[in-house]
This record gives structure tokens, sequence and C-alpha cells, in this order.
């Protein structure tokens, strides 16, 4: 429906590019999205507005990522970004805030103006980390954002275990 990468997609993505971080170095960063204020709009304008607030969403997260980026909608009124090849961690950072200057706001909808915002959780790994860790700090970053009153973001830095000493 949006034209975006789906969850298993996403998960792919994410294991690639922790795959590549191995050989060439650098950061992968993930930015887990969830649309504060999106359940209202599916009770007031209904279910179809709702499909049509999210392709817009869509749109805005496209334009907003850069091209090594993957968006997608992970499910419901979920997206994430796969950030490939980060140069520092700061990057994630940085399209945390451009999403944030991009897609809250006001969207035009079939019966009337919605206006919406978004939560973000930022994970960013220095080496290669399992996906499902950099996806569960991302999510709980998400969380800790929506409880501030959303339309911001948290970030945490995931770094592999330290080699541990091996017995002799």
């Amino acid at each position: 429906m949006t034209g975006l990468a789906n969850r298993t997609l996403a998960q792919r993505e994410l294991e690639r590019a922790l795959d590549r971080q191995v050989r060439r170095g650098g950061f992968t960063g993930l930015l887990f999205c969830d649309l504060d204020g999106f359940k209202g709009v599916n009770d007031t304008f209904g279910h179809q507005a709702g499909d049509r607030l999210l392709v817009a969403v869509a749109e805005r997260l496209r334009l907003a990522v850069r091209s090594t980026d993957t968006p997608a909608r992970y499910g419901g009124d979920e997206f994430v970004v796969v950030c490939d090849g980060l140069t520092r961690p700061e990057d994630a950072e940085v399209l945390a805030r451009r999403l944030l200057a991009s897609v809250p706001g006001e969207y035009d909808l079939p019966g009337g103006v919605a206006t919406i915002g978004v939560s973000i959780g930022v994970a960013v790994a220095d080496t290669p980390v399992p996906a499902a860790d950099l996806l569960r700090a991302a999510d709980t970053n998400m969380y800790v954002a929506k409880g501030t009153g959303g339309n911001h973001y948290r970030v945490s830095h995931l770094a592999a275990d330290p080699p541990r000493p091996q017995a002799s």
C-alpha cells in the first residue's frame, strides 16, 4: 500500500547492513517510528483516510532519507528506517531530526485535516550486534520518546559484548 519495503524486507536489509559493517567498518543505525495520534485519525475519519495518511507519511519518509537507507512500513502505524554505512553515529540522529521536521504536521484527508506527530527510537551499532538487539533497542527508545509526549526521539548506542578472557 505505501510502496515501502515491508517488515520482512526491512529485517533482511538490517541483517545485510550489519554484515557489510563487518567488512567495511562504520556504523549501522535503525530508526523505529510510531505515529502519534494515528488512532484518532482512524476513529475520526475512518480507515480509508488512515490508509491515505500512511501513504502520505511514507512519501515524506522516502523524501527525508538518504539513498542508502531503507525505509519500511513495519506494521500498523509503525515505520523503520535501516541506516546502512553511517560514517559516524550522529548521522542517525541527524536523520531523526530530519524526520521530526518532515513527518509531523497536517495532512489533508477525505473529511478534513488531521494533525499527527511521530515518536522515534534510534539505535546505533558501532560493532556488529544481532539484528534483534538493534530492533529491540530502537523499539524501546521509541516507547520512551512516546512517553515524553511524542514528537521526540531517543538514541542509544550498542556495542558487542567485550571479549572475555580465556581460561588457561
